[in-house]
């Protein structure tokens, strides 16, 4: 089929537009990307953040004391538990 005058060039338009849309990025992708980047700067900056990852370690630790506790106790109630069974299931 054959295109002429006015319809060549908004075919031609619409063939460059959609092939502009496909290699570049949309304006909001590169203005997350940009603040992304200032973020990243910025706390690279701050001072603060040694603190908040100090205080993230000590959770982190206590976490881990608090689940072996648990775990511990667990094994111990349950050792108790099963003697009591015995024992009252022997009678």
């Amino acid at each position: 089929m054959r295109l002429w005058g006015i319809e060549r060039r908004a075919a031609n338009e619409l063939r460059l537009s959609k092939q502009k849309r496909e290699t570049r990025a949309p304006r909001s992708e590169k203005s997350s990307m940009q603040k992304a980047l200032n973020l990243v700067r910025r706390l690279g900056r701050d001072e603060s953040g040694a603190a908040l990852v100090e205080y993230t370690v000590l959770l982190g630790v206590m976490l881990v004391a608090v689940i072996g506790t648990i775990v511990l106790v667990g094994g111990w109630v349950n050792t108790k538990w099963t003697a009591l069974w015995t024992a009252l299931s022997g009678s």
